[in-house]
């Protein structure tokens, strides 16, 4: 009986080719969809899943600064973790991490530039999940000047020979011996560790801090609590361990915070931090994204599957004249509908083994998504999609299949669902949300077109950057020589080094008073350590007072520039010539205020401008700004590439133009954008594929009403506009159903970035507008095509 059932099943879904096909893709093309956003999405959500004791790590974070002012820093005190495993009972284990972005490897005659470079301390196997393949872990990080490799790295440097006891320079003089090999570290963490060198190589290398308790920023401390502890207790003992040994002026300026290992990748809002961050905005969009696909797509299926059953009212009365059972019809819609969901699973699977690969290289993402995950979601989103189908035929099977032959024969039975009420509904849903869904992606590319194009407050073409060599290379400060060398050719227009630039996350802060006032409030603020040509060299409005110079000595060690926020901040009257305190490495040094420049976006347009202060410190200068001439760009960079060679030849020349820099600000917005428009277009295309069908099943369903309609005189117009009026209207009301949904999601969803530049009421009506004319156009192929139609030819065949 079953074969039979399935037999018909197919050979029905094969007599209605152009509905079975519109149900199949749609359905397929939804599913797929929905399967690559969700395997994202749930990668995404999985990071650090794979550490056996996930659920007890935690980081020590701290904020930096007076309350108003603080900054936020990943990282902690490099004595706060050996003590904190000492002194507090809590705490089973704790690891300090330095983390090297740019560590420059040397083996035999080559130099690479390597970003997954760590110190740590030896209990760092005890805390994290890494699987050491040779060594032991009591010992491969014991001693100065031992590392462990992963194996792409051991393959990358030694290739297929044994890798223990092979040594590698670090920075060109530093040889480290390879004591272990780990695997290769899951994609899902941000802590990708290809190089892990034992902690105590940097008071070897002479790298440690002088002040452990009276330094933040740079070790990322991670503990590990014995199982049933709270951490909400210990931010108070971390405090006490903090006054203890900083004293309380320092302590004053510190408040902990304990991350979630777990929670890391979403929930960071820390100045300089490790590996790549998540955004909850994102995962919110493509969560609903996928969401809405599926829903189109079902609501497709829904559609013409009941429209569909409608016209098989006669084949329901035949089949209960020759003796079947409600029942027997009710299983055959039901088969129909299953075999049509499992059709359209097959063809989704196939897509989505297609595509999927190139959405990650797209995103520069690896298949972060486990095993088990994604097994899930294969059996979650096929279970839904059958439930539709089973919903779908349902729905007509128990309609239909309560008539009385007799009754189906004369016509005596309404339309499925009394009136088309529900197809209607569901084509007003569906037209919505891909209305919604285009509104969405049209904000988001006009915010990014504003981030682009807005001022600044600096100028950033026409900048080349450069990583600036530092002492050890060459024993000694070359900035100068580079510098002095730089400017010989006539299309360099200036040179400045920095600790920092536009776009590159490496913040360096001061706290900052007033000198002379009983109110001893301290300010934290962004600080950059610059060169007397940095405001030149960047385009900086300088609004009152003037710039760093040459011909004034004290400039070097006693005067700064700061931003409009910072005179703000400090509520400066009369800014230029006040006097502030500064913090410096031996302590507060008085400065004197002789330039304000106009604010400038340091980091990105979704980051409020913070109090910045510009103070000159050659030994912080961690990059070298080049501004060019735009008539000669070729012949000013050969320049450059010849001095650097001729000055620094063991170090690799390369440079990045500051734009480019910039605007990698914005490459996670970009990627989004580019992301909503393929799923929107999907939306688009289900939608539209839907109207298609139902717009082809309305016509064909009033093929003998039309013609009698031109027998008896009615022109092509009048019968395309019976035809039409109907979907216009549904239209028409999806339209103004959308526009809530469109407002709430622009400002909810895309909160950090959406509605800045006033996104208006206009993308909108431009997203319904196009939709609605794609949609008109599509309907009316099909509508036209019956209309045309020779009515005397159409009655005779009916």
């Amino acid at each position: 009986m079953l074969a039979n059932y399935l037999k018909i099943a197919l050979r029905n879904i094969i007599r209605s080719k152009l509905f079975s096909f519109i149900n199949i893709i749609g359905l397929a093309v939804g599913m797929a969809g929905t399967l690559m956003i969700m395997s994202y999405v749930m990668g995404e959500l999985s990071f650090e899943n794979f550490h056996k004791n996930k659920d007890r790590i935690y980081r020590v974070a701290t904020d930096f600064g007076q309350v108003g002012s603080k900054m936020p820093f990943a990282g902690a005190m490099p004595a706060l973790g050996p003590a904190m495993k000492e002194q507090i009972p809590e705490v089973e284990n704790s690891v300090r991490i330095q983390w090297d972005p740019s560590a420059r490897i040397k083996f035999e005659e080559k130099s690479f530039i390597e970003r997954n470079f760590f110190f740590a301390d030896e209990s760092v196997f005890d805390i994290f999940s890494f699987s050491l393949i040779r060594g032991a872990e009591e010992t491969v990080l014991e001693e100065p000047f031992n590392m462990v490799l992963s194996e792409r790295i051991a393959a990358k440097y030694f290739g297929d020979t044994d890798p223990i006891g092979k040594t590698l320079l670090y920075e060109g003089e530093s040889a480290i011996t390879v004591t272990g090999l780990i695997e290769d570290v899951p994609a899902n963490t941000h802590l990708r560790c290809d190089f892990i060198v034992s902690y105590s190589t940097l008071e070897a290398i002479g790298l440690s801090s002088k002040n452990p308790w009276n330094q933040t920023g740079s070790d990322f401390t991670y503990i590990l609590l014995e199982k049933n502890s709270s951490p909400d207790a210990l931010v108070g003992k971390m405090d006490k361990l903090l006054r203890e040994n900083a004293g309380d002026f320092f302590a004053d300026l510190i408040t902990f915070r304990l991350q979630p290992l777990t929670k890391i990748h979403m929930i960071s809002d820390a100045i300089i931090d490790i590996g790549p961050k998540g955004n909850m905005t994102y995962i919110y969009v493509f969560s609903s994204m996928a969401f809405l696909l599926l829903l189109i797509a079902c609501f497709n299926f829904v559609n013409l599957s009941t429209a569909k059953y409608q016209s098989r009212a006669k084949e329901v009365g035949m089949r209960k004249m020759v003796g079947a059972t409600r029942f027997q019809l009710i299983k055959q819609f039901l088969m129909e509908s299953v075999c049509t969901a499992l059709l359209a699973i097959m063809f989704a699977l196939l897509l989505y083994e297609l595509c999927y690969p190139k959405l990650l290289s797209f995103l520069a993402a690896d298949a972060l998504i486990e095993q088990q995950n994604m097994t899930n979601l294969f059996i979650i989103i096929p279970a839904v999609v059958i439930a539709v189908g089973l919903l779908a035929g349902s729905y007509p099977a128990f309609f239909l299949s309560r008539y009385a032959p007799a009754d189906v024969f004369k016509g005596n039975y309404p339309a499925i669902g009394g009136r088309p009420k529900i197809r209607r509904m569901l084509v007003i849903a569906q037209f919505a949300m891909a209305v919604m869904i285009i509104s969405v992606t049209g904000i988001l590319f006009k915010q990014i077109d504003f981030m682009k194009d807005t001022d600044l407050g600096f100028v950033k073409e026409d900048v080349v950057v450069f990583n600036c060599p530092q002492p050890e290379h060459s024993g000694k400060n070359i900035y100068p020589l580079l510098k002095e060398q730089f400017l010989k050719h006539p299309d360099v227009l200036s040179v400045s080094g920095t600790y920092t630039i536009p776009g590159i996350i490496s913040k360096e802060t001061k706290t900052v008073s007033l000198e002379g006032v009983d109110d001893k409030r301290q300010v934290t603020m962004q600080a950059m350590a610059v060169d007397h040509s940095f405001p030149e060299t960047l385009g900086l409005d300088l609004v009152k007072g003037r710039g760093f110079s040459r011909a004034i000595s004290l400039d070097e060690s006693e005067s700064v520039i700061i931003n409009e926020e910072a005179v703000r901040t400090l509520d400066l009257k009369k800014p230029l010539g006040s006097r502030l305190l500064v913090s410096m490495k031996g302590g507060a040094m008085p400065m004197t205020v002789v330039g304000v420049v106009r604010n400038f976006h340091v980091y990105s347009l979704r980051e409020k401008i913070e109090p910045l202060v510009l103070y000159i410190n050659p030994e912080r200068y961690n990059l070298i700004a080049v501004r060019i001439g735009p008539q000669n760009t070729a012949g000013a960079i050969s320049h450059l590439e010849e001095k650097w060679n001729s000055i620094v030849p063991d170090v690799p020349f390369g440079y990045s133009y500051l734009e480019n820099i910039y605007n990698r600000l914005y490459i996670s917005e970009e990627k989004l954008g580019k992301l909503l428009i393929l799923f929107s277009s999907l939306a688009i295309f289900l939608t539209l594929l839907g109207l298609f069908g139902l717009a082809a099943f309305v016509s064909q369903r009033r093929n003998r009403e039309i013609s009698i309609r031109r027998v008896l005189g009615a022109s092509i117009p009048d019968v395309f506009y019976l035809l039409i009026k109907d979907f216009t209207k549904w239209l028409l009301i999806a339209i103004l159903v959308a526009w809530p949904f469109a407002y709430y999601a622009g400002h909810s969803w895309l909160q950090d970035f959406a509605y800045r530049t006033g996104a208006s009421w206009y993308i909108f009506v431009f997203a319904g507008a196009a939709s609605m004319i794609i949609a008109l156009l599509t309907i009316s192929f099909q509508v036209i095509k019956v209309s045309i139609l020779n009515p005397v030819e159409t009655l005779r065949h009916e």
